[in-house]
């Protein structure tokens, strides 16, 4: 899963400039949906479908991620700011493995119902993005065009 996060950006960077946010997010929630399908199916002693399950969810969390940045534009001065706040909560967002851990561990779900449930939240990126995202990126006015702000 972590190379497969690693090695996807550099592409991916190409895939977000020809296909744009809305293509991209949505191939991604695609990829959380299939690789938590089968991590989810997998059994004890499979060997293949959950390496193919973990690489399927590390390489769409970038496709799910790279997206967001843009967004941050909307902010205009406070950009980074908007930027690192996107960037902490990408980060935290690998907690959802302890939480697994601890749904297992303290109330007995079992791995199915856990990547099932994940593949939920694949659906529910899947729609949104499908709907709400934007067909190219957001990009801010150059300073120059920018209207300063008047008396209202």
């Amino acid at each position: 899963g972590i190379a497969a996060n690693s090695l996807c950006k550099l592409p991916l960077g190409h895939v977000l400039d020809t296909a744009g946010p809305r293509s991209t997010a949505t191939l991604g929630a695609a990829m959380v949906i299939v690789g938590s399908v089968l991590m989810g199916s997998c059994g004890d002693d499979d060997q293949n479908l959950p390496i193919l399950g973990f690489f399927m969810l590390g390489m769409a969390g970038p496709f799910l991620q790279m997206p967001c940045f843009q967004f941050s534009e909307l902010f205009g001065s406070r950009r980074a700011t908007a930027m690192a706040y996107l960037i902490t909560c990408f980060e935290l967002s690998t907690g959802v493995f302890w939480v697994f851990g601890v749904l297992c561990d303290n109330y007995g779900l079992t791995r199915k119902q856990l990547f099932m449930g994940y593949a939920g939240v694949g659906a529910y990126c899947f729609v949104t993005a499908s709907l709400l995202w934007p067909d190219l990126p957001y990009r801010s006015l150059p300073p120059s065009t920018q209207q300063k702000p008047g008396p209202p």
